[in-house]
């Protein structure tokens, strides 16, 4: 009983997960035929980006009051360059096409409303 379980629960990830690359399929065919993001799309992007970005800051955050300096060090670095690369490959990019949505922060115009980050992964000491 417990095999025919996990089959059926095997089964169901595997069609979710096909469903999931279908939409993704069907979004690309639609961009190759010259659409592509909407500013509200990249709006909600730009939100989950900076939303991404201050969870990663927190879980330094988190590391650093919680484990040795040594686990630190290589948490800090790595999480780091996620960060990095978060900005520059992703957030600068869509902020160059779309760059209404530049934070204030970024020195642009768009105002971020701070409860986006509520509630917070870890609250600094």
């Amino acid at each position: 009983m417990e095999c025919t379980r996990l089959k059926a629960q095997t089964i169901k990830a595997v069609v979710s997960t096909d469903r999931f690359f279908n939409h993704f399929r069907q979004r690309a065919t639609l961009r190759n035929k010259g659409l592509s993001m909407t500013k509200d799309d990249a709006e909600k992007l730009s939100i989950l980006m900076m939303q991404i970005n201050s969870m990663m800051n927190d879980s330094v955050a988190f590391v650093r009051d919680n484990d040795k300096d040594e686990i630190f060090d290589g948490y800090a670095r790595t999480a780091g360059k996620i960060m990095g690369s978060l900005f520059l490959d992703i957030e600068e990019k869509l902020w160059n096409k779309y760059p209404e949505l530049r934070p204030e922060q970024m020195d642009g115009d768009y105002k971020v409303d701070p409860k986006i980050f509520q509630p917070r992964f870890y609250e600094w000491k």
